[in-house]
């Protein structure tokens, strides 16, 4: 008896914990995140990162696909793309930081 008392208390209280966060059904941004994705979307500077991450992830792939890949050559492409997804989350800090002083 107590164990089915415990885990309906349980089960309760996790529910209730659950409907009173909402999920994500709300939005409380106001539209400043559906801002921010639609200016890092049409920023130039990160479509050209993204372009230059997907030539080096088929230059990477082209490599492995030969019978004996290179392996100093895939390491030197894993470094790059590194290098061009620091680039995108700078870019990326730099557009929130405008925004942000904009709204103040």
């Amino acid at each position: 008896m107590k164990k089915i008392l415990t885990v309906s208390i349980l089960a309760l209280t996790l529910s209730g914990v659950t409907f009173a966060k909402g999920g994500k059904k709300y939005n409380y941004d106001y539209g400043y995140k559906s801002q921010y994705k639609l200016a890092v979307r049409k920023n130039p500077t990160i479509q050209q990162f993204r372009i230059q991450l997907q030539e080096n992830k088929i230059a990477m792939m082209r490599e492995l696909a030969k019978p004996t890949p290179n392996f100093t050559t895939i390491g030197k492409l894993r470094n790059e793309r590194g290098v061009i997804k620091a680039k995108i989350k700078t870019e990326k800090m730099k557009l929130r930081y405008e925004m942000d002083k904009a709204t103040v």
